[in-house]
């Protein structure tokens, strides 16, 4: 499989650490593993700009099982890749 990190915006790796740190919160120590696996599923089938990673948002926020708490990472997440 090609590595597909070298064509990834920097603005977007910046953004994915946000939003990284934002799930790592809610979801303590096995974040970092869901966030590697996760974010190498959403380079396959991403065109990887800043706006798809709107999904990756989505997958992330299955593994929260609260409500209230999801949706605050949703709603913080999906701040962080507004390019105003």
């Amino acid at each position: 499989m090609p590595d597909r990190s070298k064509r990834i915006l920097p603005v977007v790796l910046r953004i994915r650490e946000s939003i990284d740190a934002l799930f790592l919160i809610q979801v303590g120590p096995i974040g970092p593993r869901l966030t590697e696996l996760k974010f190498s599923e959403w380079t396959q089938r991403s065109n990887c700009s800043p706006l798809a990673l709107k999904a990756y948002i989505d997958v992330l926020a299955d593994y929260i099982d609260h409500d209230r708490h999801r949706d605050e990472f949703i709603r913080a997440a999906t701040a962080c890749i507004r390019l105003n």
